[in-house]
C-alpha cells in the first residue's frame, strides 16, 4: 500500500455521508496507508464535537474507527517532537502570506519525513501553494481533488 497524508478535511469527509467528496474521500483511505499527524486527530475530535455537541457518540466512533485502523496499520499515527515542531514554525515563517496553521505545516514535515508527497485534503489553497520539503518533490498531489 501506498503511502499518503490524511488532512482533517479529508478525514471529515470520508466520515460526513453529505460530503460531495465523502466516495472519493473514503476510496482513497481505503487504497492506502494514511499518516494522520496527533494534531489532525485534535481536529477531527474538536470538530466532530462542535458540529454534534457534548453527545460525544459520533467522536468517538470515528476515533475509534481511526485507533482501529492504526491498530491494524492501515493508519500511522507518528510521534511529534520538538524537532518536527521547530520544522513545522519554519514552514509556517517561509509561508506566512498563506497564514498557515501549525496542524497544515506539520503535515508538511511529516510528508518530508517519510517521503510522501500525496496529501488527501480539501485545502486546495494551501496544498497547492506549499512545495515539499522532499528534494527533487516540485508540488504535492491531491488524489481527491485531482480527478
Amino acid at each position: 500500500m501506498s503511502l499518503v497524508i490524511a488532512d482533517t478535511s479529508a478525514i471529515i469527509a470520508a466520515y460526513d455521508r453529505a460530503s460531495l467528496h465523502h466516495d472519493r474521500a473514503r476510496e482513497e483511505l481505503s487504497r492506502s496507508t494514511a499518516i494522520v499527524s496527533p494534531m489532525v486527530m485534535g481536529e477531527v475530535d474538536h470538530l466532530l464535537l462542535a458540529r454534534f455537541g457534548k453527545d460525544r457518540s459520533v467522536a468517538n466512533l470515528v476515533l475509534d474507527d481511526l485507533l482501529a485502523s492504526a491498530v491494524d496499520e492501515t493508519v500511522l499515527l507518528p510521534a511529534v517532537g520538538v524537532r518536527d515542531l521547530e520544522a513545522a514554525r519554519a514552514v509556517i515563517t517561509h509561508y506566512r502570506d498563506l497564514r498557515l496553521d501549525l496542524t497544515d505545516a506539520l503535515s508538511v514535515v511529516l510528508a518530508a519525513r517519510f517521503a510522501v508527497t500525496e496529501i488527501l485534503t480539501l485545502d486546495e489553497r494551501d496544498f497547492r501553494t506549499v512545495r515539499p520539503l522532499t528534494p527533487g518533490a516540485p508540488s504535492f498531489t491531491l488524489p481527491i481533488q485531482d480527478l
